[in-house]
């Protein structure tokens, strides 16, 4: 990781905690599984389109790119413009993504602006739901499965006993918000989930889980 991924990165996190909801981008551990999702058996199909919301400074993309390897088309979508930027000098300067380099679409939006359309094979999210209220994660499930194509997957990241520690130490109301979150991601969750992986070295051990909207 280069000093001004991580020094990014902690700007980001001091001005905006709610929507980054880490202090650390993610490990490469963690990266291969959420890129899991994207076949690698043979090639891609030129119109194979995969979205990542929560790009942060890219460490989970870079994993994506590796994957897609020159093919298809990948959309990042990050709300911090400052995420953003970093990302497109990024993609412009890294050997690794000149394969991709006229394939990668920047969107600097929050991922609900996106318009509800089944537009992509695979989505992958890095969100920290835990920061947000029990109606806003239900929108934002609801969306991902929205711009999912019939028979894509959708994968997600949570942090392994971090919302259960919030609700140690919060206060009531925050205690009633998380438990709210976690009925709305384990309904959401159950119908449609078909793998789930524990990755346990990082630098918080997270749940990666993968779904697939059958319709």
């Amino acid at each position: 990781m280069q000093l001004s991924e991580m020094l990014t990165f902690i700007r980001q996190t001091t001005s905006n905690y709610r929507a980054v909801g880490t202090a650390f981008p993610s490990g490469p551990f963690l990266a291969r599984a959420m890129a899991r999702c994207i076949p690698t058996a043979t090639p891609l199909p030129d119109d194979f389109r995969v979205l990542e919301a929560g790009s942060g400074t890219g460490a989970i993309t870079a994993q994506i790119v590796r994957q897609m390897r020159g093919a298809g088309m990948l959309d990042l979508c990050e709300i911090s413009p400052s995420f953003a930027q970093y990302l497109r000098d990024r993609i412009q300067r890294e050997p690794l993504f000149s394969p991709m380099q006229s394939r990668i679409t920047v969107h600097c939006c929050d991922v609900r602006h996106l318009r509800a359309v089944p537009t992509y094979d695979a989505v992958i999210a890095s969100l920290p739901f835990s920061n947000f209220t029990p109606a806003e994660v239900n929108g934002f499930l609801e969306h991902f499965r929205a711009l999912t194509k019939p028979g894509g997957t959708f994968t997600f990241v949570e942090f392994i006993a971090v919302r259960r520690l919030m609700m140690t130490f919060g206060g009531q109301e925050a205690r009633q918000r998380l438990q709210g979150v976690n009925n709305v991601v384990g309904d959401f969750t159950r119908n449609y989930i078909f793998r789930r992986e524990v990755v346990v070295v990082n630098v918080l051990p997270s749940w990666v889980r993968h779904l697939r909207f059958t319709s």
